[in-house]
């Protein structure tokens, strides 16, 4: 478990604001940068957007004191003020997230034989991850070389087979050919 690193700004000895912040091993050494990514910024009262800036300034310098070269920053769709702040502070939008829902009703049936992933599939879903991922937030990053991407997704692959047992693994094929995968946990 990695250990959390609050921030807080106060007003008259009261918390006006807080983040959360933490080391990012996992990026840290599949992007070659020392990574931390920053969990939330929370905030209250008139001053939310200023509280934000200060808070961030406040991390930021931590940032720069324990040697971090690169932040990874998720702010909700519905949280403008942490948007703004991010921008604000020299961040770029390299991702997004969707949350789908399925209603439970099939559509047709299936084409391809659906089963949990064995270690002898390793070899083909790693090269799946390898050559499919490329309009996510590692290629649309400016700092992270395509070849470093494309790689760090097969490391992401072998460490849900062999080293993270929450990790779940579905392969698709057809014709017992392996065709594509989920990774869930």
């Amino acid at each position: 478990v990695r250990a959390s690193n609050l921030t807080t700004i106060s007003e008259n000895n009261h918390p006006s604001a807080i983040g959360s912040w933490a080391d990012s091993p996992w990026d840290t050494r599949n992007i070659n940068y020392k990574t931390a990514r920053i969990h939330f910024l929370l905030g209250k009262g008139k001053e939310h957007a200023q509280n934000y800036q200060k808070l961030y300034q406040e991390m930021e310098s931590q940032f720069f004191f324990k040697g971090y070269e690169y932040i990874l920053f998720r702010v909700n769709t519905s949280d403008l003020v942490g948007s703004q702040t991010a921008q604000d502070n020299g961040f770029q939008l390299v991702d997004g997230l969707l949350t789908l829902a399925w209603l439970g009703k099939r559509q047709a049936e299936p084409i391809v034989n659906v089963r949990s992933a064995l270690e002898t599939d390793l070899s083909a879903v790693k090269e799946i991850a390898r050559t499919s991922f490329i309009f996510d937030r590692f290629h649309t990053d400016p700092v992270i070389p395509n070849s470093v991407a494309d790689e760090l997704h097969a490391k992401w692959i072998y460490d849900s087979f062999i080293k993270n047992p929450d990790e779940r693994i579905l392969v698709a094929e057809d014709n017992q050919k392996i065709i594509g995968f989920l990774s869930y946990s």
